[in-house]
Order: C-alpha cells, then structure tokens, then sequence
C-alpha cells in the first residue's frame, strides 16, 4: 500500500518541519488544560475514543489526526509543541504511522513524553498478514501486516487494555478509576460483537460478500464472520489499472459479489463507478454504500462513543445491503 505509512516521501520534510519549529522545548506554548491528570496525544480517532473512554473525566487527550488520516498526514508546527507538552502518545504502530514516531524522536530528542506502539502490543499470531486471503474472493494481494487493527473487536480490547496498563503506571493512585472505566469500555466492545452478529443474522455465508476501498477490513471481517469478494485500490488513493479492474470484475461476477464498500475518506471512486457499470451491464445488480474505517474524523465529532457508533452504523448499513434481493 503506497500511502499506508503517514511519510512516505515525507521523511525529510517531516524532519525540517519539526527541527524547524522548535528543539528547544516550549510547553509553554502549547494550550493544554490546567487540568489534573495525564496529557495524553494520539494519533488519530479511534485511539481517541479508547483513551477518552479509560481515562473519564480525567486527563486530556489530544488527536492530532482529524481530517487528514494516516495515509497522507503532514506534520505541523503545532502538532510538535503539542507532543512537547504531552506525558503519553499513544500510536497505532505497525506501518500505519510509518516515520511519524522514529522523525519525532530524532528531531525533538527532548521530549518527555513517552510514546506507546499499540499496535506492538498485539499478539503477532493474532495479527492479519495482507499476503493471506483475509477470505477474499480473488484479487488480493500482498504487503506484509495489515495495520488495520482498530477495526477488530479482539485487537481493539488489546489496545484498549495496553492503554489502561501504560495510564496506570503513569498515575497509579488513580489505577483503580482506569481499571473500572477499562472494564466497562470493554464490556461495550463485547455488546458491539453481539451486536453485530445479531444484525448480520440470517445472511448466508454464501451472501456475506462484499467489495471494499482498499485493504482495510480483514479485521472487521474476520470478526463478523463476513468475506472480502476484492479489493479496488491496491494501493489506497490509487486508481486500480485496467488489468485490476478486469480481474475484480472477474472476481466479483464468478462469486456474485454485489455489495461496493465505498470510504468517506476517498473522494475519487472512479474504480468503483466503473465496477458497479460493469457489474450492472453483467445482471448482478450493484449496491453501493459507505463503510467509515475511522482514518479520518470530524474533529467536532472526536468523542468516547465517536468508534463505537461508527462501527454500528457500517454494520447496519452493511447488513441491509447484504439482504437485499
């Protein structure tokens, strides 16, 4: 996936615009609450909702990925000072952020605060290698761990916990509010699977097939009990080549997969327009809908509930195209 990592291309930029904007430390500078707690920085919604939703009323937490996700995120000067001021940055890890963290550590080498891969402290046997089928239907493909693992209801709770453990050490006279709030956070995500499972109830397995944007899904899928039937950006952002288009709509025809996953982050579906013409023109009568995987966020929208009314509502709107005859 050529923009899955945050600064591909962007390394040195990335580098003269942190240097540029500060080694000395000015946390002064920075608009953090006077608020007890821990200051915590992530990198974009999904952690926001987990690490609000340990945290409660106390601490803040600041995202510094909203409108423009994790495929194509620019560093700011203020994005620098506000890590200055930070006790934790909680990341996703592996790739997602590519030189994000290595580019901060070497330009502000004075920073405090502690990061935390997430994503490391997943299991790597629980963890979706893309050169798998994820259980797709033809036209896969290859680029080693798939670092979507906010979407998977079992790597989601891992994260959530490790965000608990790295709270509770940083603050531990206030261990016991994380420990409950955790827990109770955690109880919601395991609603969130019932939930899910009960509104996908009644779909076939033969019938639970759908098309996605890029490769973001395997988690989801895998947890729902769902099959990938392609994918139409093998490189996120990128439009498919006419090879790849007739190898999806191969796909797609041979396994009468129907359901089109479009993203809100990609404004450009030239690759699926096309596949839902050609679909049509083959009878299989197309359904197009919009699945959010959370990469982006409307900065208003960031809140503890933010990730688990989005993961309901793709559920939703995914069953009922599902359904459709």
């Amino acid at each position: 996936m050529t923009r899955r990592t945050l600064f591909a291309g962007l390394a040195v930029a990335s580098a003269a615009t942190l240097i540029g904007f500060g080694c000395t430390r000015r946390p002064d500078t920075v608009a953090w609450p006077d608020k007890p707690g821990p200051k915590v920085v992530v990198t974009f919604a999904p952690l926001h909702s987990f690490a609000t939703s340990v945290m409660g009323t106390r601490g803040t937490v600041r995202t510094i990925l909203a409108t423009q996700g994790p495929h194509d995120y620019q560093p700011t000067a203020e994005d620098a000072k506000t890590i200055d001021g930070a006790d934790l940055f909680f990341h996703n890890g592996l790739g997602l952020e590519g030189s994000l963290i290595p580019t901060i550590r070497n330009a502000r080498p004075g920073t405090k605060v502690s990061f935390v891969d997430l994503g490391g402290k997943i299991p790597k046997y629980t963890l979706h290698d893309m050169e798998d089928d994820h259980g797709h239907e033809g036209h896969s493909h290859g680029h080693g761990i798939d670092p979507h693992v906010w979407l998977g209801i079992d790597t989601a709770k891992l994260m959530v916990q490790a965000i608990r453990d790295e709270l509770k050490a940083i603050d531990p006279e206030y261990a016991a509010e994380y420990d409950k709030n955790a827990s109770a956070f955690l109880d919601t995500l395991e609603q969130l699977r019932d939930e899910g499972k009960k509104i996908l109830s009644g779909i076939p397995k033969d019938d639970r097939k759908f098309v996605t944007m890029h490769d973001s899904l395997g988690y989801f899928a895998k947890t729902f009990d769902l099959t990938i039937g392609g994918i139409i950006e093998l490189s996120p952002g990128q439009e498919p080549s006419q090879k790849e288009l007739e190898e999806l709509i191969e796909a797609c025809t041979k396994h009468k997969v129907r359901v089109i996953a479009l993203e809100p982050q990609y404004s450009s579906n030239g690759g699926a327009k096309t596949l839902e013409r050609e679909l049509k023109r083959k009878g299989l009568d197309p359904i197009l809908i919009v699945i959010d995987p959370l990469e982006t966020a409307d900065p208003a929208a960031l809140s503890p509930g933010l990730y688990v009314n989005t993961m309901r509502e793709n559920l939703k709107v995914l069953s009922e195209a599902l359904k459709q005859k």
